[in-house]
């Protein structure tokens, strides 16, 4: 729900998620259009992926589903120094 609310209506520039882990909702391509139609970024961390193999499965999952759900636009990969 928050997530939804983020994409439409929220005033933000940037949106980070958690995506060394399980995310306990799907992005959905519609809420990702949204958001980037207002000209919201979504922000793809790496730093966990560097700790254990687990986190970076998951990471590596997570991240996928949202570079098709956003279609490779407005994505930013940093290391959350």
């Amino acid at each position: 729900r928050v997530f939804e609310l983020s994409c439409k209506s929220l005033k933000a520039d940037i949106i980070s998620l958690d995506l060394a882990h399980r995310l306990p909702f799907h992005l959905k391509t519609p809420l990702i259009n949204a958001a980037i139609a207002r000209g919201v970024h979504f922000e793809i961390t790496y730093a966990p992926a560097l700790r254990d193999a687990s986190s970076r499965r998951v990471l590596f999952g997570n991240a996928l589903a949202l570079v098709r759900a956003a279609r490779a636009r407005n994505l930013l990969l940093s290391s959350a120094a």
